[in-house]
Parts: structure tokens; sequence; C-alpha cells
């Protein structure tokens, strides 16, 4: 939700009169500390210092008034008293974006306490004109003007407040707010606003406290604190959102601060912030969508001078610098990135992250520092780049062959020899040193990175010894992890590194008791919907059961069976069944994604073609790619059936249900789910802002091409978290013609879209299934919509396969 929605719900504080103190022209100075919860969305704060100055009353009570933003801070403590200071202010969302783009600029207001909140068309005209000056997106300015009205608000509103002499009770214009004033010693008073006529806003409870310290001697305010809260569902551009939202405002008013020690806002500085945010577009080819490198080295080679000691910009350049879209990218990140010290990642998971992959190898204490910086910037990314990257180098065996097949690959990507050379040395130092700081970091003091390391290391430790007695001890050992150690430290995996040491050294029955163990903890993970490592204990049991299969399958072939078809039935099914990490757990164990075309192979040799083909039909739900394969293994085993049967009455039945739409081109043309019923239909969810996206949209343009003209399928794309007019833009800049359709908002929800770009097959009969993005979205919709239905009446032809038990 943008910040003008929200301020939109919050009420005006509609005062009628002003008092005599304040007819005069005078200057005060309010120093503000807010604080913002926003459940759900975020939280902020900042502090700041500005200037009020009234000019002029007029003859109808408005107040001519020029306020001037001196000194801003995002989030809390002093404020800044250097130019450097403010180079550090994070642009994450457009209230320091406006705070910044108007600090130290002095804006006229009209306001009048006894009448309705009015617009400020200058200051909204202001906002634009120097937002376009310093290069925001223009599809960021309009909600930017939006929040305008905001801006230093209750700072007037609570120093301009009409106080009656006097008086010790009174209400604001609409009688929503009742003000009681204390008298205080020293002729103070304490002035306490409270909600006294609900608001007619449905489905919300809104709530405020206001405090005044009065003193007329002393010129009017001396503080306040402000609080609000609203909470409830709010209708917010006709869709309902939750809403829960907490502000405190403090306020003082303070001498006129030595202006000497407020930092000067220089136009450099302002560009360097928000031209190196994502806000702006000042940095993007002309089409505003690449980086262009050469603006962005531009901007680099003037700032470096300005701002290089500041982490801010630091780490600002290094982003740029990833997003450039020029081959040589990469070195330039990593030459660059080579050259920071290490403090000033700190904070930035993604820099830490690549830094440490670049200097573990060489530099153990560096590495140590790096992995304490990024341990506490993000544990996440700790725990990947230490079970993804380094335990690869932990367990890799030396192979010259794949060496000299990757010495080839970065030839010919146009590396050096000499960078070659580098990349070869940094591989064997990698090697040589892994033992030694997975030893150190197993050991140390902070409790995140011993429970990451400390598995890790056991499974080193019993893959490089054959001795049955260490062996025994490091199995001791596994049983004892504690639950910290076994989710973040990845124990499953590393016991299952065990079991295979002990089978290939002939301890079977303690292997067996110790896979037996594994297998029971990973079936315990799978079963706790709320475990965020679910899916990889699912992969990881699967492939548990694949290793009973094979213990037992000389012994005891129909138990053997029975392990195997486990190992199936949990094999993923989905793209968030797949599981990211589980990739490289399947790199280290050297285990199979899925189980269900083993399987079935199995059932084929036993004569169960029936059995084997609802496990296949499984995995194409898994991977529609392999819907070829599973054809040719129908037609092997099964000659006498219909494939296009069994895909529209077995495996489509399976699906579920496409949620209806109704959408709009930038156009105005309309899209619905039921124009294209009879047709198996092409979905792409995409957006204009999303890299991976616009890389593979040629090849989407020559799908969409290709389906023109047909009569039995079709494509359509959907553009999310975006404006029409950006979409017309780019498409007209790049010379697409696939057809686009605007989310609207609602429709990425109902098909749960959870990346992009997505792709989602419907069926002619309205069911979908979506092609996770790393398999073959051409390949799979080409092979089922060459399978258009049997003509024959589908409901007789589903009762027929019921009877058959066919479908489940």
């Amino acid at each position: 939700m943008y910040v003008k929605s929200l301020w939109l719900l919050l009420p005006a504080l509609l005062i009628a009169g002003a008092s005599p103190a304040q007819q005069t022209p005078f200057t005060r100075y309010v120093e503000t500390r807010c604080a913002k919860e926003h459940k759900g969305a975020y939280q902020s704060a900042y502090v700041s210092l500005c200037e009020l100055q009234l000019l002029e009353k007029q003859a109808d009570g408005t107040l001519r008034i020029r306020a001037t933003l001196l000194n801003y801070k995002p989030g809390k403590g002093a404020l800044p008293e250097r130019m450097t200071d403010m180079a550090e202010f994070p642009m994450n969302t457009t209230e320091p974006l406006l705070f910044v783009l108007l600090l130290q600029v002095p804006v006229e207001i009209l306001y009048h306490p006894g009448g309705p909140a009015r617009p400020r068309p200058e200051l909204e005209q202001l906002v634009e004109e120097k937002a376009l000056q310093v290069g925001i997106d223009k599809n960021h300015i309009k909600p930017l003007v939006g929040n305008v009205h905001s801006f230093l608000d209750r700072e007037i509103r609570s120093v301009f407040l009409p106080v009656p002499p006097g008086t010790a009770h009174w209400f604001n214009a609409d009688s929503t707010l009742a003000f009681t004033a204390a008298p205080q010693a020293g002729g103070a008073r304490t002035i306490t606003a409270v909600q006294h006529k609900p608001e007619n806003t449905p489905g919300l409870k809104n709530e405020y406290s206001q405090v005044y310290q009065w003193n007329d001697a002393a010129g009017g305010l001396t503080s306040a604190r402000l609080t609000t809260s609203v909470n409830g569902v709010a209708d917010v551009n006709g869709k309902k959102h939750p809403l829960h939202y907490y502000d405190t405002v403090l306020l003082r008013v303070i001498e006129k601060p030595d202006m000497a020690r407020i930092p000067a806002v220089t136009p450099e500085l302002r560009e360097m912030l928000i031209q190196g945010s994502s806000w702006s577009a000042a940095l993007k080819d002309s089409k505003g969508v690449e980086y262009d490198s050469a603006r962005v080295m531009a901007f680099i080679h003037k700032m470096d001078p300005l701002f290089g000691t500041s982490k801010n910009y630091v780490n600002t350049k290094l982003g740029l610098i990833q997003r450039m879209n020029i081959e040589s990218s990469y070195e330039i990140y990593r030459r660059e990135l080579k050259t920071v010290p290490d403090y000033m990642l700190e904070g930035n998971s993604i820099h830490l992250h690549n830094k440490l992959q670049n200097v573990w190898a060489k530099d153990a204490d560096s590495a140590i520092q790096l992995i304490h910086y990024l341990g506490a910037a993000r544990r996440q990314s700790l725990e990947d780049w230490l079970q993804h990257s380094f335990a690869q180098s932990v367990f890799e065996t030396f192979n010259p062959a794949d060496m000299e097949r990757a010495k080839s690959h970065w030839r010919k990507n146009g590396l050096s020899e000499e960078r070659i050379a580098e990349l070869e040395a940094d591989y064997h130092n990698s090697r040589r040193n892994a033992a030694g700081l997975l030893q150190r970091l197993a050991q140390d003091k902070d409790t995140v990175i011993r429970q990451a390391a400390y598995p890790m290391l056991l499974g080193m430790q019993a893959t490089r010894t054959t001795n049955r007695d260490s062996l025994r001890l490091l199995a001791k050992a596994f049983g004892k992890l504690r639950t910290g150690e076994r989710k973040y430290g990845n124990g499953s995996r590393y016991q299952l590194m065990l079991y295979k040491q002990m089978q290939a050294n002939g301890m079977q029955e303690e292997a067996a008791a110790t896979l037996k163990a594994v297998t029971a903890i990973l079936e315990k993970g799978t079963a706790d919907s709320l475990s965020s490592t679910r899916y990889t204990d699912q992969n990881m049991l699967a492939y548990a059961y694949f290793l009973r299969y094979e213990a037992l399958k000389d012994k005891d072939a129909a138990q053997a069976l029975n392990y195997y078809a486990r190992a199936a039935a949990v094999s993923p099914r989905s793209k968030a069944e797949r599981a990211h990490s589980s990739f490289y757990d399947r790199v280290m164990l050297k285990s199979e994604e899925t189980y269900r075309p083993g399987f079935a192979n199995a059932l084929f040799k036993q004569g169960d073609s029936r059995e084997a083909m609802k496990v296949m039909a499984q995995q194409v739900n898994a991977d529609p790619s392999i819907l070829p394969d599973v054809q040719k293994a129908f037609a092997q085993h099964m000659p006498n059936r219909d494939f296009k049967d069994f895909v529209h009455n077995t495996l489509v039945r399976t699906w579920k249900t496409a949620p209806d739409f109704e959408l709009t081109s930038p156009d105005g043309k309309k899209y619905k789910l039921s124009d294209y019923r009879g047709k198996w239909l092409l979905v792409d969810f995409w957006g204009t802002w999303c890299q991976p996206c616009r890389k593979e949209l040629p090849e989407v343009e020559k799908v969409s091409q290709s389906l023109r003209n047909s009569t039995e399928s079709a494509f359509l794309s959907i553009a999310c978290h975006d404006t029409p007019e950006k979409v017309t833009q780019f498409m007209e800049g790049e010379k697409y013609t696939f057809p686009v359709a605007m989310s609207d908002g609602n429709v990425e929800r109902s098909y749960k879209v959870s990346g992009y770009p997505c792709k989602i097959m419907i069926s002619p009969d309205g069911r979908m299934l979506e092609v996770a993005f790393n398999l073959d979205w051409k390949g799979a919709f080409q092979a089922f919509s060459q399978l258009q239905p049997p003509k024959t009446d589908g409901k007789q032809q589903t009762v027929q396969l019921e009877k058959k038990g066919e479908i489940q």
C-alpha cells in the first residue's frame, strides 16, 4: 500500500478559529521524532528538524506559511551533523525519497485552521518538477506527489493549533475530537485531545491520543505527543487489505539552532541518494529498463571522489555494477568488490556472500570475519553459503578431466589465461584449505556459526575415514545432534553420508540402524507443515527410502519394492516441493530429484502397466516436459490404449480448476478465461521490471506468433506490478506483438504465482498446471496442445475409465 493510501485513512484535524498569539508573523523550529509500525509490511522511524515561518494571515483566516525541512534522518538517533552522515540514508520507501527531495527546499503552504484540508497544488508541482530533474522514474512520481499532503503536516497543525484563551473545553470543527486544557505551573497548560465522535470509516477502528504542552507566554506550543492507531480492513482502490497501523510522533519546539551545524545538502548528495536508488531511471537506457553501462560508470566516476568512504554509496555502486547489461559486468564487479574493506559490506548479505566466495580459499581470517558479518546480516544467507557453496569444496573429489573442461569453458567465455590460472589456483586452494576453515567454524564462539558448521564437520570426518571405530563414534555424535544443529547445519544430509560410508566398509547392521534413525527424523520433518525445511526433508526422505530399497532388493524383493514405492510417493510433485536447496543435497549425496520413473520401470517389469502409468502421471504433473517420454512408454507397454484418452481423462483430471479472470490490455481490449474454452492456453505472468522475464521474451514472441492463427491453442501474457504506460512503451520499443493483459492485482494471487516469470498451462476444459521456471515450458505446451481431447462423449469416457479403476 502506498503511503498516500494510508494517510487518506487518517483523520484531518479541523480546527475553527486561530489563537491571538498567532496573528502576527513569527518563526518556530520544531524537532520531530516519529516511529511507525505497519504490521505485515514495514516498521520505520525518522527524526527531523523544520523551520516554520508565519508570513501572513489572510482575511479569511488562511495562514501563509513558509516551511523548510532543515535536517532529517531515517531511523532513530541524532540528526546528522555532516554531509557524510546524510550519505548513509537508506532509500527503501517513498518517505525518505520525498524528504530527501525537499530537504532544505523552502516551500510555501496555505493552511486554514478552521476549514477542510486543502490540496497543495504548488507543492505538488514543485515535487513533480524536482522529481523529473533528478531522474525519478515517471511511474513513481504520481504516488510520490500524492504524499505531499503529509509533508510537515503534523508540525504545522500542532504549531498553529488554535487554542481559545481562557477556555477549558472545546471541540474541533467536525466534533470528532474533544479538547481539554488543564492549567499547569507558570502559566503553562496541558491540552489533551481525545476521540469524541467516531469517524464513518466502515471496517476500521481509529484511535487517537494527542497531548500538547502549551504556554502562551512562551509563544504557544512547547511540545506534543501524537499517537494514532488504525485497525481493521481497508478498501484501497476497490480491494480489501488488512490494516494495522501505529504511529507515534513526538514534537518539540526548540530555540533557533546553530545553522552552521546543519550540513548543507548539495546537488551531488541528492543525486547520489536518489539516482543510485531503485526509484530512479536516470541510469537506465532510453527504454527505462536496463542499466546503461556508460551512465553507470559516469555516475561512479562523479561520485567516487565525493562519497567513496560512504558504506551506503559503496554498496549502491556495487549493486549498480552488477545490474549493468554488459558481458564484462561480473569482472568489473569482482575487481571492485576485491578493493572494498570488509566492514563496509556489513549488513549487505549479497555483497558479503560474493566477497566471501572470492576470498575464503586465500585468507581464512578474512573469511571468518565475513562469515560473522554474513550471519548477522542474514542467517539464511550464511547457511546457504555453507551448505551450497562451501560444502562442495569440502566434499568434492578432484577430477583432472573436469578441470580441463572448466578451463575450456572459461576460454570460450573470453577469460584471459591469467584469470583462468587464478581460478585454477583458487580451486586447489579451496580444496586444501576447506578442512581447516571448517574446523575453525565448528568451534566458533558464535552459536549460529557453530550450529551451521558442526554437522558438516562430522560428515567430512565420516567420508575421510575407513576406521570402523571412528565411524561408530561419528554415529553416536550424529545421534546427539541438537535440534538447531540438525536443522541449520543440514544434519540429515551428512548422516546419510555416514550411512553410505558404513555400507562401503561392510558395517551393514550398524549402517541399517543409522539409516533407520535418519529416516525417522526426516519423516518427522516432512510431516511438520510449519517447518521451513519441510520440503528439503521430504526430498532427502525419498532418497533414504531409495537407499533402503537398494539395501533390500537382493534379500526381500517385495519389501524392497515397498520402499521404492515410498520413494516415488514423496518425490516432489510441484515447484514448491522441489525446494531449491535440495539441488545441493542431490549434488552432495548423488541422489535423484525423483524416483517415479525408476519405480514405474520396476512395475512395468512386473507386468503392472496400469499402476506404472499412474506413477508416471504423477511425474508428468511434476515435470510436464517429460510427456513425450511417457507417451513412448505408454505405446510400448499399453499398445491397445489411446494415449489421448489417458491424458485428458486420467492425467488432466487431476489438475486444479483455473480461476476465472477478466482483464484488460493497455489499449482497452478485454481478455476473459472463458474466451479460451475448448483451446489449450499458455499463460505467462511477467513484468517489464523482471530481468529473467525480459531475457526469455524473444522466445515468448516466437511462441505467440506460432499460435496466432491456431484454432486449438492460444497464448496470453499477464503483466504484473506494472503500468499500462510502461508496458506499452516497452512493447513498442522492443517491437513485441504478443498479447498482454494488465493484472488486476488479484489474478496472480488466485493463480498462486510465487515468482516471475511463471508459465501456466490451461487445458481446453479449464484445468491448470504450472510449468516450473527451469523446465522446458515450450516443449511441455507443445506436447500437450498436440493432444486435443477425444471427440467421444467426455462423461461416457470418464465413466468407462472409472470402471476400469484408472481414475482416483
